[in-house]
């Protein structure tokens, strides 16, 4: 479990661990530098709890993925569950998890989810793999998961060590609460080239939406707030806006993360080679993260202003970055880039008309 200021749902989730029909053999908690009621709640918890737990603080902030790779170096057992501080596990979590488990060949097992708000109330329900997005809005494999309900066996560490390691996440990432790329994703990955990964179709874990939370989409929020209520009088403002360089600021940070995950997803390459382990399918995400690498850095240039928006769209096309079987943009985004070049063109247009 990783923990930062969760003292408002902590001791749910806590409850939630005593109520297993399945107890866990240890708790190792990593806390990130909490400065709210975390750590007593903690103490309090180890004193009443039938299993050994154990808490590790953090001398530095560490961000939550860095913080989850660093805290499986402290457990002792084979299989490692991942735990949110602000979730509620249902008693049959672990149970049902570590018999799927045990009974295939897989070294790592995600399930569904129940996303509730702050009173417990059930928002929606994820029961498939394909339910749920990374933050950056693209897929890594057919593993895709939430963190919050990996179950893994730790040998599946041994085939990527190094591109795994806290050490070599901080050389890429840094240390900050947002990284490129999440300890989730890439052990989802990596299960998914071994062909060592399992979904259990089943909500085994209420995942409570706040809104502080890592796992919170901003873009959907964002592009419904754009699709619902605002009047066609702003629309060519706010296009005007993010002509002038928000939208090439975003685009250029996602190009830039995903440069980072094609660095690690790189290195994972060669340990699986090194392993005599097939590369292909990592090989394969690579060049689908290259690929929207590329597009980010047309669009950041399409959205700058300091080009001509309708060349740019113009080469896009030519280059493929719209069609969707090669993991491209779609045609809304086609729709909206075209929209703001032309707009952008037009507003230039009218500017040299004018003088």
């Amino acid at each position: 479990m990783c923990t930062y200021n969760g003292a408002r749902w902590l001791p749910a989730q806590l409850n939630s661990l005593l109520s297993q029909t399945l107890q866990p053999c240890e708790l190792v908690v990593c806390d990130d530098g909490s400065t709210d009621d975390t750590l007593s709640i903690l103490d309090q918890f180890k004193s009443v709890s039938p299993f050994p737990v154990q808490v590790i603080v953090n001398d530095v902030n560490l961000g939550y993925a860095l913080n989850f790779l660093t805290g499986i170096a402290f457990t002792k057992a084979q299989y490692v569950a991942f735990c949110d501080h602000d979730d509620v596990w249902y008693p049959d979590k672990l149970k049902r998890s570590l018999s799927v488990l045990k009974q295939s060949p897989s070294l790592l097992i995600t399930h569904g989810f129940d996303v509730v708000d702050d009173h417990g109330d059930k928002i929606s329900s994820t029961v498939d793999s394909t339910g749920y997005y990374p933050p950056l809005g693209y897929r890594l494999g057919p593993v895709d998961c939430a963190g919050f309900s990996i179950l893994m066996d730790k040998r599946l560490l041994g085939y990527a060590p190094v591109s795994l390691s806290p050490e070599f996440f901080i050389e890429i990432n840094g240390k900050h609460d947002k990284p490129a790329v999440g300890h989730d994703e890439l052990l989802c990955v990596l299960a998914s080239a071994l062909h060592a990964g399992v979904f259990i179709p089943e909500p085994l874990v209420a995942h409570i939406e706040h809104g502080s939370n890592s796992s919170r989409d901003t873009s959907k929020d964002q592009e419904l707030l754009l699709r619902s209520w605002i009047p066609m009088r702003l629309r060519l403002p706010l296009l005007r806006w993010s002509q002038r360089g928000h939208g090439s600021e975003t685009y250029s940070q996602i190009a830039d993360s995903l440069e980072k995950v094609a660095c690690i997803l790189d290195v994972m390459v060669g340990e699986l080679l090194e392993r005599g382990c097939s590369a292909d399918y990592v090989n394969h995400r690579l060049s689908t993260v290259r690929l929207r690498m590329r597009d980010n850095r047309l669009r950041a240039s399409l959205y700058s202003g300091r080009s001509n928006g309708l060349l740019v769209f113009a080469r896009m096309l030519q280059q493929g970055c719209y069609r969707k079987k090669d993991s491209g943009l779609g045609f809304a985004n086609a729709c909206k880039d075209f929209l703001v070049a032309s707009v952008a063109f037009y507003m230039r247009i009218r500017r040299k008309l004018r003088f």
